[in-house]
């Protein structure tokens, strides 16, 4: 039996439960309501996305179900941002492609990317980086790391935003050590949020 289940947020979107951690992956509240408010309007990256004239990179800590990175494909459609974005993540443990099966992103967000092909994604992840490009958006870059954030090379380029999304410091509290915020600090631009 898997140690992750899927559930129905409050919202209507989907989350998966670890029960490794003990943990929903989002708010059971309202997944893609908390992802938006939290990571693209509270951060100031939805308003930097849409004034940015150069290239823009972000990292996130935890890729999880994907849901962050599909909301940054649906700004960069709705918004016709045309930069190019480099989306870097880590992921230690990811979801088994099946379960990814059921996630009902595409039911809410603007893109033109289905469950399947995301879980098309996690299929194909082997243990390291792992770069893709989208012909629906090819100024679109993800490079996802597939293992543990202490194992990983830094990105080639600096990261202008964090999404720190990993479990909480009760369940992962490596992951909001000072040491590991030292680590993030070197390869982020002088001015990241």
């Amino acid at each position: 039996m898997s140690s992750i289940e899927h559930h129905i947020s409050k919202d209507g979107s989907s989350t998966l439960y670890s029960k490794q951690f003990e943990q929903f992956y989002h708010n059971p509240n309202g997944a893609i309501s908390e992802s938006r408010h939290v990571f693209f309007e509270q951060s100031g990256f939805l308003n930097f996305l849409k004034n940015a004239h150069t290239s823009v990179t972000i990292f996130e800590m935890g890729f999880g179900t994907g849901l962050n990175f599909l909301l940054l494909m649906e700004y960069l459609n709705k918004f016709e941002i045309t930069i190019p974005v480099h989306f870097f993540s880590v992921e230690a443990i990811p979801a088994d492609p099946n379960l990814i099966k059921n996630i009902n992103y595409s039911d809410s967000l603007e893109i033109d990317f289905s469950s399947n092909q995301l879980s098309e994604l996690f299929s194909s992840l082997k243990p390291g980086w792992n770069n893709y490009s989208f012909p629906t958006n090819p100024n679109l870059k993800l490079s996802l790391y597939n293992g543990y954030f202490e194992d990983m090379s830094y990105p080639e380029v600096p990261i202008h935003f964090f999404f720190h999304d990993p479990f909480s410091p009760e369940a992962n509290n490596e992951l909001w050590s000072h040491e590991t915020f030292k680590v993030l600090r070197k390869f982020a631009k002088q001015d990241a949020v």
